[in-house]
């Protein structure tokens, strides 16, 4: 039960990032650092913890869950505002990869790894925008080494669901992220975590 709040509480944060973003524009660029990791914070400062917490024990595990929300917030926001700046200034992924460097020298929780898991949501973010172009175009689409876990994705999912909430008129940037997130990153690590955390709380 705790592991499913904890999964419903973190989608919840995405979405509040969503419209937090929506309500309140990034006007500087994610390489300006200061500027970002003051958004940052302010949005961490906003996060509601005394519900999803009040039962766990041990202080550790407190810190240790905290930590984890916190981190999906922050690639959420990185990968929502790069994105961004790809489409307004024509960016890339190699800008993409030193702006994460640019943070990380701010924010030690952007370690390699993180980097990693980050560039990888960011390709296949790309991808999913190249296989919803084929669907809408109606062309076959040819699994490769590179899409194949995407289209595995779709077809889980639902080509009917996926074309509708991948849609980048709607929320399509948001939706897309947010299961790239949890279903690539989330489900097949800190969720793991959280499990042993609950058990341990038990």
């Amino acid at each position: 039960m705790f592991i499913n709040e904890i999964d419903k509480y973190i989608e919840l944060q995405f979405t509040l990032v969503k419209s937090y973003l929506d309500e309140h524009k990034y006007s500087k660029k994610v390489k300006d650092t200061g500027s970002f990791i003051d958004y940052y914070q302010k949005i961490i400062n906003q996060i509601d913890y005394s519900k999803i917490l009040k039962n766990i024990k041990d202080d550790k595990n407190i810190v240790k869950i905290r930590n984890i929300i916190e981190k999906y917030i922050l690639f959420y926001l990185l990968l929502n505002l790069c994105i961004k700046e790809d489409n307004l200034y024509d960016e890339d992924e190699k800008l993409f990869v030193e702006k994460l460097f640019n943070v990380s020298n701010s924010l030690p929780i952007i370690d390699s790894v993180a980097i990693g898991d980050l560039v990888e949501i960011y390709q296949s973010y790309y991808i999913c925008l190249t296989l919803l172009k084929f669907l809408k175009e109606k062309k076959e689409l040819t699994i490769n080494e590179t899409n194949k876990e995407i289209i595995e994705l779709f077809n889980n999912i639902g080509i009917d669901t996926v074309q509708k909430y991948f849609d980048l008129k709607q929320n399509g940037l948001h939706n897309i992220l947010l299961t790239l997130l949890v279903t690539k990153i989330y489900a097949k690590t800190d969720k793991i975590e959280i499990a042993r955390i609950n058990e341990e709380n038990e």
